[in-house]
This record gives C-alpha cells, structure tokens and sequence, in this order.
C-alpha cells in the first residue's frame, strides 16, 4: 500500500541483468516503464502488469501482475487551498481561515508566519512570495500532502493634493486627494472625528488644525496623508 502521489518502487527485490528486458504498464505512471525496478506515483488503487522477457531465449516470457493500493485519507483529499492569495503588504493576514483544525500543518518559509505550525498563520509579507505547506492527519502520520501558495501584496498610496499651508482669510478651503490605483474610498478625519466619506472636503480655516484623509482599496488594505490649514487672517479695523 502506498500514499496518494507518494513515489513507491514497484520492484525492491527484482533481478537487474542485462539479458532481461522489462516492460510495465500502465507506463504513464511510472518514472520509466523498461526499468527492473520502477517508481510509481498514484493517485488511486491501481494494477501494474509486469512482462520481462529473455534476450537469450525470446519465447521465455514472464508475466505478472502487482496492485498498488492507495491509503484514503478523507481529511487530506478534501483539502482546499487556493494557489494565490492578495494580501495587505506589511500587514499580519491570516492565510488559511478555513484550516481544518484536524490536520497538522507545517508552513514555510517560517520567517513569513507568527506561529508555522498553526492551521491558520497570520502571514506578513512586502514582496511576492511563494509559500509551501506540508499538511498531515495523526490517524495516517506517513501520508501527507504537499502545497505550494503565491502570496501577492497589495498596497495604496494615498496624497493630500493641498499641501501644508496658511490662508490670510476666512475663506472656505477645499482639500482633495489622490491614490495610484482606482477604487479606493475615501475618508477625511478632523482629529478623530469624520467629516467626508469622499475624495474632497471643504473646510473653514480658523485655528491650525492637522486633518488626515485614509484611503482603503478593494482589498481592504489602507494608506493614509495629512494636510496642516491654519489662518492667519489680517484685519484692519480701527
């Protein structure tokens, strides 16, 4: 018996010689199907035919017939995982939300994860990365499934288009902002209090006061910039 997709050798204690020529089928499961001793990969229970035939004596051929029985493991064939992930760049993201909290697993590089043992890491990454998993189950230890996940990040940089700066009147101030990739919704905060939900506000100068604007994109990940106004009116009253 053998694990799902485990390489397993078909014929440990077979004879090597050259006077021998081996021919095994099916073939496409095989590292190399006129080998004494090929390997097999398979993904269910199968049945290899064996034929070896004497170069010295043509009509001498032999035949036989091996079953390769694959271990089910339930847990592990019902494992989903995508083969990409977006992710916030230099933010902690849980990458495996729907880990079955059953199986073992085993992240790499460890580096990328807080705890690369758990079922569901928090990953944290500035770069693209691709990232392996080694998932078993304790009731069947010697089978386990191997995957591979690239993770993608995803950033917003976000620009307050009126700069730090002082106005000599009263007048109503409009600041507006930008970000390098569309869709990103907007919020301008006075202190920590929201005053638009939109990519421009109109404020009234009067004290200086510091207003910040955030912008988060489709995937959730958010950047933000700040504008310092004060006034400076000048009056000539008598």
């Amino acid at each position: 018996s053998t694990c799902r997709n485990a390489p397993v050798a078909l014929n440990p204690d077979g004879l090597q010689d050259t006077n021998l020529v081996y021919k095994w089928s099916p073939g496409k499961l095989l590292n190399d199907s006129t080998l004494y001793n090929p390997i097999a990969k398979v993904n269910s229970t199968t049945l290899f035919t064996m034929q070896v035939t004497d170069k010295r004596f043509a009509e001498c051929i032999v035949s036989k017939t091996i079953q390769l029985m694959v271990i089910a493991v339930p847990e592990l064939d019902s494992v989903s995982l995508p083969d990409s992930v977006l992710v916030c760049s230099g933010v902690p993201t849980a990458i495996n939300p729907n880990a079955n909290q059953r199986l073992k697993y085993v992240w790499a590089p460890a580096q990328f994860f807080d705890q690369p043992n758990s079922p569901n890491p928090n990953i944290l990454v500035r770069n693209t990365q691709l990232v392996t998993v080694r998932i078993s189950d304790a009731t069947n230890p010697q089978c386990d499934t191997v995957r591979q996940i690239k993770i993608i990040p995803s950033s917003v940089n976000v620009t307050a288009r009126f700069r730090d700066s002082v106005t000599c009147t009263d007048n109503p101030v409009r600041l507006s902002a930008m970000a390098d990739k569309s869709k990103v919704r907007f919020e301008w905060f006075d202190g920590n209090q929201s005053i638009a939900k939109t990519d421009t506000v109109q404020i009234i100068p009067s004290v200086r006061k510091v207003y910040k604007v955030v912008g988060t994109d489709s995937l959730g990940c958010m950047n933000m910039d700040t504008v310092s106004i004060a006034s400076a009116k000048i009056t000539t009253d008598a």
